[in-house]
This record gives C-alpha cells, sequence and structure tokens, in this order.
C-alpha cells in the first residue's frame, strides 16, 4: 500500500510538472503570437506608407491629383461611370 501511495505522489508531480509546462508553452505561444502580429501590422505600415504615401496630409492639391488619376485608371479599366 505505501508502493501505491509513493507511485500516486509521483504521478501527481509528473502531472504537475506537465500542467506547468504547458501553461509555459501558452505563454510562450502568446508571447510570440504578439510579436509576430506586431511584425506584420508594421510591415502593413510600410507597405501602406509606400502606395499611398506617407503623412503629406497638408497638400490637398496631390491629394486631389491622386483622386483624379485613380478615378482615370477606374473609367479605363471598367468604362466610364453612367449616371440614370
Amino acid at each position: 500500500m505505501q508502493r501505491l501511495a509513493i507511485l500516486e505522489e509521483e504521478k501527481n508531480a509528473a502531472d504537475k510538472r506537465i500542467e506547468e509546462e504547458y501553461q509555459k508553452r501558452m505563454d510562450n505561444e502568446d508571447k510570440y503570437y504578439l510579436e509576430k502580429r506586431q511584425v506584420l501590422m508594421d510591415a502593413i505600415t510600410d507597405v501602406q506608407t509606400n502606395v499611398y504615401g506617407g503623412g503629406d496630409d497638408d497638400d490637398d492639391g496631390d491629394k486631389k491629383k491622386e483622386e483624379g488619376s485613380e478615378k482615370k485608371v477606374m473609367e479605363e479599366s471598367v468604362g466610364p461611370k453612367f449616371s440614370a
């Protein structure tokens, strides 16, 4: 009986170690996910800045020129906008 009690204690200790290891893995996974997400968000910001230009919001002339060129490209690819 004493041997069964010892085996039970060893099993409980092993289960506790496994639970602690699982918790550490989940914490590590969460940390990795957050870091990966931040890297991807930074990459998205860089791409958007390169595509749309960055921080030059004070000059409305460039913005209107971009809108006009976007409209022209859209009309060339889709056709002119028809109004009913």
